[in-house]
Parts: structure tokens; C-alpha cells; sequence
């Protein structure tokens, strides 16, 4: 991020694999793919911001207040976030293959393709911003016989509030490992780590009623609350809220990661699972520079209890312009995901990666793209990244 009295500009990563473009898609791909939007969203705030701040310094300081405004009554709701949470059921539709269907309301027409979803999202925002995907039938599912199919509307209608969760994951991620960031972030992280709150009351109401079914006592104001003390333990939610105040104040947009004796401060994120809601822990140790380690544990604490435990090792070689990063997750199952990424020139990396799925693990749950073959899945995937 470069520095001037403003204090950094945001930053702009492009990434792009080719899950991008092979069906059944890849969660962790829309996921980059939405961020990037986001950071080109975020410039564009920072800038327009900054020249009317040197027009008239009031009216940037009443333009920040307006946008505190929107923020403090969650109206802040992202246009690219709308196509991402309809994915998280499309997804999780296609995943127990069946092809998702998604509408517009008011509009008959009927898209068959995350991207029409978007691009009709993005060009007539100002027309439509209430979005659905289309209920399959319970019978059109195809899954390997050794799939358990039973927790399938569950997992479909929560797959949505779930995509949205992780993507603030990935910010809280995100400014881990750059140290800085702008205040802009708060923007896409608020309105994702608030998930419940943007959830449709139908959704919410029809997994209420399937985990009554299950023992699992939850209200609607339960989701919510609990959805909120998620937010409020999660450090990266304070550090937001202290840079943006500052900024609203001074309209220094900077924001700086703070470790405990390198250790990462814990960043909390719920989640709808079929066993019942879970909150993942993140947390992390920074052994230097060059080596990080982080760890993660989920843990559903109303319904059938389920521990889950991520650990990763991130390694940058001196020797070679190599980074690599490691990770397995141990619950019911076993998952796995290993990339190798090579520095190119002008801040890029080509990344060459695989990911194993176990739908029996909280994670596998949420982002395994297939059952065809039964509860496992192995992916492939070769990608590119840019960093202004």
C-alpha cells in the first residue's frame, strides 16, 4: 500500500485459477475473484474520497460520515456479494449434482450460470437487488450410493450465509499476511461476517425448523446473536473499528496488522452445519518472516458435537523464488490442500495446486464441488495472482 498524508492507498490483488472456468466451479476461486472486485470497488472510494477531500475538506469528512451511517445500520450491502451468496447454494446444489437455477425478482427469466447471475446483477443494480436461486427437488439429486443425502436441504439453504462467512474469513485472512490494510475492507468484511442479517427469513426459518427437528433448540433472534458474538470476538472486527474511526476523523486510511508475541490474535467466523451451528477459531504463529504456521479449530456448540482441526504451514525459500503453503484438516475425515506458487516478475506468482475434499468434515461440507464418486474429491488447478 503506498503511503502519502492520507496514509496508504488500498490494495488491488487479481487472482484467477482455471476453477474458475471448469464446472463445478470452485468456492475459494469465486471467493478471490469477488475480492478483487471488492479492492477495485474500495480504489475507486479511496479516490474519489481523497480529490473531494482536497476540494473541500468538510464535505469528504461528511462523505466518511455517511458511509459510518451506513455501516452502524448494516444498509452497507455490497453489490458483489449478492451473486457470491447465491452461490453458496448453487454450489452446494451442484455438489449433490444438480444444476443451480438463478432469478432476479421481478424477472421471469431464469439464469443457469453463476456469471449471467452476475453480470445482470452488475448492470441493472439500480433495478434488481433481491436475488434467489431456484429450490431443486430433492429428487433430481445424483451422488455416489455411498452418499449420505438426508442433511441435503440443510446444507442448501445454509450454503449461502456459509459463502458469506467465508469470505469475511478470507479477509480476515488476507490482512494477516499483508500486515496492512485499508479501512475500505470493513465495507466487504461487515457485510459478510453479518451474514445472518442479510439471510432470507424463509432460509433461516426452514433450518430453524430442521434443527428442531434435530433436538436443536434455535430461534431467529438465536442465529442472529450468535452470529454476533462472533463478530465481537474477532480481533480483526476491533482493528477495523479503531482504523475507522481514525479515518473518519483524520481521513488517514491505514490499518495495522498487531501480533502478540508473534502470535495471531484469534478472528472467529460461524457457521450452519448439519450437525448443528459451529464457530472456527482462527488463530496463527508467525515463526519468521518467511514462515508461517497457521491453526484453526471448529467447533459446533449446539446440536451433535464435532471438533475440527486445520493446520498450515506457509514457507517462503530463499533459495528459490518458491512459496509454498500446506494444510490438512482432521475431523470425521481427512482433508488436504497444497499449493506451489512461483514469483514471476511485476509482483505476480503462478500457482500450481491441489485440494482433497472429505464431505464427511465440516470444511468438505461447505466447498466440496462434487459427491459423483462418493464422500471424497480431488481437484487439480493451476493459477495466476497479481498485486498492485
Amino acid at each position: 500500500m503506498a503511503t502519502s498524508i492520507y496514509g496508504t492507498r488500498p490494495f488491488v490483488s487479481f487472482s484467477a485459477d482455471s476453477r474458475l472456468v471448469t464446472k463445478p466451479y470452485n468456492t475459494k476461486s469465486v471467493a478471490d475473484a469477488t475480492l478483487f472486485f471488492y479492492d477495485a470497488t474500495n480504489m475507486g472510494y479511496w479516490y474519489s474520497i481523497k480529490q473531494l477531500s482536497y476540494f473541500n475538506r468538510k464535505a469528504g469528512f461528511y462523505t466518511r460520515a455517511f458511509l459510518t451511517g451506513l455501516i452502524i445500520n448494516n444498509s452497507f450491502f455490497q453489490v458483489f456479494s449478492l451473486p457470491y451468496k447465491e452461490f453458496g447454494h448453487g454450489s452446494r446444489g451442484r455438489a449433490f449434482g444438480i444444476a443451480p437455477q438463478y432469478k432476479l425478482d421481478n424477472q421471469d427469466k431464469i439464469f443457469d450460470s453463476y456469471y449471467s447471475l452476475f453480470g445482470d446483477i452488475l448492470f441493472n443494480v439500480k433495478e434488481k437487488t433481491i436475488s434467489e436461486t431456484v429450490k431443486p427437488n430433492v429428487s433430481d439429486i445424483d451422488v455416489h450410493s455411498s452418499v449420505n443425502t438426508s442433511d441435503f436441504d440443510l446444507i442448501w439453504y445454509a450454503g449461502g450465509a456459509n459463502n458469506l462467512m467465508y469470505l469475511s474469513q478470507r479477509i480476515d485472512d488476507r490482512f494477516y499476511e499483508r500486515n496492512v490494510t485499508s479501512v475500505y475492507d470493513f465495507l466487504g468484511f461487515l457485510s459478510s461476517k453479518m451474514a445472518i442479517s442479510h439471510m432470507d427469513i424463509s432460509y433461516l426459518n426452514n433450518i430453524k425448523q430442521v434443527y428442531n427437528q434435530q433436538g436443536i433448540d434455535m430461534s431467529i433472534s438465536d442465529f442472529k446473536r450468535y452470529n454476533g458474538y462472533a463478530v465481537l470476538s474477532s480481533f480483526t472486527f476491533w482493528s477495523f473499528v479503531d482504523g475507522w474511526s481514525r479515518y473518519l476523523v483524520s481521513g488517514i486510511d491505514y490499518i495495522q496488522y498487531n501480533e502478540f508475541k508473534q502470535l495471531r490474535m484469534p478472528d472467529v467466523s460461524m457457521y450452519l452445519t448439519s450437525h448443528g451451528p459451529s464457530y472456527r477459531v482462527q488463530s496463527g504463529y508467525k515463526w519468521s518472516t518467511k514462515m508461517q504456521v497457521p491453526v484453526a479449530i471448529e467447533y459446533v456448540f449446539k446440536g451433535e458435537t464435532q471438533f475440527e482441526y486445520t493446520v498450515g504451514l506457509s514457507k517462503t525459500w530463499s533459495a528459490l523464488p518458491l512459496q509454498t503453503y500446506s494444510e490438512i484438516r482432521l475431523g470425521e475425515g481427512f482433508g488436504l490442500s497444497q499449493l506451489v506458487s512461483i514469483n514471476l516478475p511485476y509482483f505476480s506468482k503462478l500457482g500450481f495446486g491441489l485440494d482433497y475434499y472429505d464431505f464427511n468434515n465440516l470444511f468438505g461440507e461447505r466447498q466440496i464441488p462434487s459427491l459423483k464418486n462418493g464422500n471424497n474429491d480431488l481437484g487439480l488447478w493451476v493459477a495466476y495472482s497479481f498485486r498492485q
